[in-house]
């Protein structure tokens, strides 16, 4: 299908490496990265409506927000989050 497309547009320039070595011209693939106004996603205080209202005041708390899959090694986190479950 890359080799097919009029142009192949990758989010990063590691996945445009990849798309390369299965013989895609350079100059046919766009990287066009995610991104976010950083003004408008500030930390919240550690303590705030939100971890009131789930009981996590007093927790570890990690997120991700993105991509999930089997490129993105979300086994691996899944392992990790089991081994520090009772941390």
């Amino acid at each position: 299908m890359y080799r097919r497309a009029d142009h192949v547009v990758s989010l990063t320039n590691a996945f445009k490496r990849h798309i390369m070595a299965r013989g895609v011209e350079a100059e046919k693939i766009a990287v066009i990265t995610n991104g976010a106004d950083l003004e408008s996603f500030k930390p919240l205080p550690r303590k705030n409506d939100i971890s009131e209202k789930y009981g996590l005041n007093d927790k570890f708390v990690a997120s991700f927000i993105g991509t999930h899959g089997m490129a993105h090694g979300l086994t691996t986190v899944l392992r990790a989050a089991d081994r520090l479950r009772e941390n």
